[in-house]
């Protein structure tokens, strides 16, 4: 029931994680190690993933759940340090065969909520790459997060 991409993406990868905290800045890169499971049987694909930043551990998970009735995708995303105070709930589908888009919004005190899109996509049967943006309340997007990833072998 899970969707071709998320299908050929079980199992465990490995790969860089770039990190951008304000526009224009020089990315902080860090070793990522990624597990791909499917849950609900196969209704859910369930991410988790590991990472560092300055040294410290870092580590999140992203749960995906397909409505094949709507063909739209929902997820919850919780991460040690991107979003250690809640669960961003986040909406989307597949815009191809191997791309998967996302949007959500977190809260940004004392102004309006921001977005958080991430962009799941294969670049070949072997690697894996996500992408997030931030998304100004404006609508603006900047780079978040880059992460490529292959299989563990």
């Amino acid at each position: 029931m899970m969707d071709t991409l998320l299908k050929r993406s079980l199992g465990k990868w490995q790969g860089t994680k770039k990190l951008w905290l304000s526009p224009g800045k020089k990315c902080r890169e860090s070793d990522i190690t990624v597990t791909v499971d499917q849950s609900a049987l196969g209704r859910c694909a369930v991410i988790t993933y590991g990472w560092s930043f300055a040294g410290e551990p870092q580590e999140g998970v992203l749960v995906l759940n397909t409505d094949y009735g709507k063909g739209s995708i929902q997820a919850a995303w919780v991460d040690s340090f991107h979003m250690a105070n809640g669960i961003m709930i986040l909406k989307g589908g597949f815009t191809g065969q191997d791309k998967l888009d996302l949007i959500g919004q977190y809260a940004a005190p004392p102004g309006p909520d921001w977005g958080w899109r991430i962009e799941l996509s294969a670049l070949d049967e072997k690697t894996i790459r996500v992408i997030t943006y931030n998304v100004t309340p404006g609508g603006d997007e900047q780079l978040a997060i880059e992460v490529i990833v292959s299989p563990v072998r």
